[in-house]
């Protein structure tokens, strides 16, 4: 998924209203080497 994805949003407006932290990790830094699309983390 996109991290701006409008789907995602209600579970950031929960995350925000009982302050917790929303961590997303995409993607491999060594993509190119672990063959892991980058879709996701050029957003």
């Amino acid at each position: 998924f996109y991290a701006n994805d409008p789907a995602c949003y209600p579970f950031y407006a929960a995350a925000q209203r009982a302050g917790a932290p929303v961590f997303m990790h995409h993607s491999a830094q060594l993509a190119s080497l672990l063959r892991a699309p980058l879709k996701y983390a050029r957003t």
